[in-house]
């Protein structure tokens, strides 16, 4: 949005469609396509590879190496997501080919994860912008990410095991549902899902923790 109002507009937009969204998430793309006036492309991998869906390939066996016949269970935190590399990683490389510059969305406090190829440009990083900024941003423009509203501090795929411990929480208090799937994935997980900042809790552990907060809140 910043870019069309100082006339360095881009010719596409892409988002890799990951199963994994929250619904607010696909509720804000209507109301930002609409205002901008380019199209979002949603790529979409998983209709064309049914395997490649998170609960199919998270119950999928390895077929070889040293975890041969257990499940592949929680993607590693270490930056090697299978489901990333299977739905997203296509996507971007697809765009990417066909693009003189892409344009992503990395926040100045991320300047750690950016490339030092200059095809790759970081709008936000060259205009100082932090990611509580471009939310102030989006307010001004009366068009608020009505999902960071209920807590999260940052968003990507709903079982992400990078999740920080406050959005763990956030999914607890206001998801139920997705919380309870995530239980179920770690009931059976070889590899239990140990989010950033949760002193190497699992989910069961922080889900009695994050009980008693909740109950020493009403009592407040």
């Amino acid at each position: 949005m910043r870019m069309v109002e100082i006339g360095q507009a881009p010719d596409i937009i892409v988002h890799a469609v990951t199963g994994l969204e929250f619904p607010e998430v696909y509720d804000f793309m209507d109301k930002f396509e609409s205002r901008i006036g380019i199209e979002v492309i949603r790529e979409d991998v998983i209709s064309k590879k049914p395997n490649y869906n998170f609960d199919a390939y998270f119950n999928q066996p390895f077929c070889r190496g040293k975890f041969v016949g257990s499940i592949h269970g929680f993607p590693m935190m270490a930056g090697r997501c299978w489901h990333k590399a299977n739905v997203k990683n296509p996507v971007f490389k697809k765009w990417e080919t066909l693009a003189s510059e892409t344009y992503t969305g990395m926040t100045v406090d991320e300047k750690n994860r950016t490339s030092d190829n200059p095809k790759y440009k970081y709008p936000l990083i060259e205009w100082g912008w932090t990611a509580r900024f471009s939310l102030h941003y989006l307010k001004t423009r009366d068009i608020p990410h009505a999902i960071y509203e209920k807590g999260f501090k940052r968003l990507g795929c709903i079982f992400c095991p990078n999740m920080s411990k406050n959005d763990l929480f956030t999914i607890f208090k206001n998801y139920p549902e997705i919380w309870d799937k995530l239980l179920d994935y770690e009931r059976i997980s070889p590899r239990k899902m140990r989010g950033n900042g949760t002193g190497n809790k699992d989910l069961f552990e922080l889900q009695d923790e994050f009980d008693k907060h909740l109950m020493q809140t009403r009592l407040i």
